[in-house]
Order: structure tokens, then C-alpha cells, then sequence
């Protein structure tokens, strides 16, 4: 019974990971962050808001706001129950899916990155 309880606590711990890879200083003022997010904290959806929140701390220390300049990119990976994967791209000029099984998909962990500026 310990066991399973450790079991189950280790893969839910595991299953709420969001990360990112920190800012990186482009030309222009331009910055961009890049974030990745496990299923159980909303894949893609989950990776954006990572992203978005860090661009405002990040801006907040200079007494600024983050202005996104275009729509995030984002990644949702998908699994087919574990015997074939997929993957959508979504961004702003649409939309493409690949893969698939006969088997209905499960989302998987996510990405975004977003380009930004500090301003008023």
C-alpha cells in the first residue's frame, strides 16, 4: 500500500511540471521566452501562461509592462494511448496536425514562445 501511495505521488508530481527557459535579449529591445508545461498544467495552454506571466515579472522589474508583439506560438503534443504520436502546430498563419491511430488521442505536455517588449 505504501508503495502504490509513493507511486502515485511521485507521477503526479512529475505530471504538473512547467518550466522555461528564461529570457533571451534580442535586437530592437525585443525578448523572448520560450515555456513548456506537463498535461495536468493544460499542455500548450498551460506552457502560454507560464511564458506570459514570466514576461510580466520580468518587466515589472523595470517598472514596465510586456507587450506581446505577435500571437504566441504554440506546440500541444498528443498520444494514441501510447502506440502512435502526433503533434499540432498552431500559430498565427493556422494550423497543421500530424499523425494518429485508431484510438481516440490524449493531450500530452505542451509549448509556447512569445516574443515581447517592455513599455508603459
Amino acid at each position: 500500500m505504501k508503495r502504490t501511495i509513493l507511486t502515485v505521488a511521485i507521477l503526479g508530481a512529475l505530471g504538473g511540471c512547467a518550466m522555461s527557459s528564461g529570457i533571451m535579449h534580442l535586437d530592437g529591445g525585443v525578448r523572448q521566452i520560450s515555456a513548456s508545461a506537463a498535461p495536468l498544467r493544460g499542455g500548450a495552454t498551460g506552457a502560454q501562461k507560464v511564458a506570459y506571466e514570466e514576461a510580466q515579472a520580468d518587466c515589472a522589474k523595470e517598472g514596465l509592462n510586456a507587450v506581446m508583439l505577435a500571437p504566441a506560438e504554440r506546440e500541444q503534443h498528443y498520444g494514441q494511448m501510447g502506440t502512435a504520436y502526433g503533434t499540432a502546430n498552431v500559430n498565427q498563419y493556422g494550423g497543421h496536425a500530424s499523425g494518429g491511430a485508431s484510438s481516440a488521442p490524449v493531450m500530452g505536455a505542451g509549448s509556447a514562445t512569445i516574443l515581447y517588449r517592455c513599455a508603459k
